[in-house]
């Protein structure tokens, strides 16, 4: 960040929409933390390692919640490890967070019958809608996306 400039000068948008930003931010954190602490989740899994997955894992590191793998079709290029396809083994885990934005074709069927102890839920079920592509994330890390309302 530039000396002297506020983080609404560095994402060049005034104080109120810089305010609104960061309240949409703040509750999409709660509503991440509210089913977290509602399923007593510590550790998770996330099926998809898409650009949702990587804003929710910002999410969840300042919420002190461990990723213990991903699920993900494409499982062997990613950079996360342990990584498996849905197909493969999956070791146990309390909870798993289907991450695509779209209908999960059954997926999450199949991760109940892999792992039926498991909390299955979907980012896309969230009461705040911050994961649409034309939204902005702000994230510890940055900014991601065009800001729109």
């Amino acid at each position: 960040m530039l000396a002297g400039s506020s983080l609404s000068d560095v994402f060049q948008m005034n104080s109120s929409d810089y305010t609104g930003m960061l309240a949409l931010y703040s509750a999409a954190k709660e509503e991440i933390a509210e089913v977290l602490r509602e399923n007593g989740v510590k550790t998770l899994a996330l099926y998809g390692y898409g650009g949702n997955a990587r804003r929710l894992m910002c999410y969840l590191e300042e919420l002190g919640v461990t990723v213990s793998y991903i699920i993900d079709q494409n499982y062997k290029e990613k950079d996360f490890q342990p990584a498996y396809s849905l197909e493969l083994d999956l070791p146990a885990a309390s909870s798993v967070c289907i991450t695509m934005g779209h209908a999960d074709c059954g997926i999450a069927k199949q991760l109940k019958s892999k792992l039926p102890c498991a909390h299955i839920w979907h980012l896309a079920d969230l009461k705040i809608r911050i994961w649409q592509s034309s939204h902005i994330f702000l994230t510890p890390h940055g900014v991601d996306g065009l800001w729109t309302w």
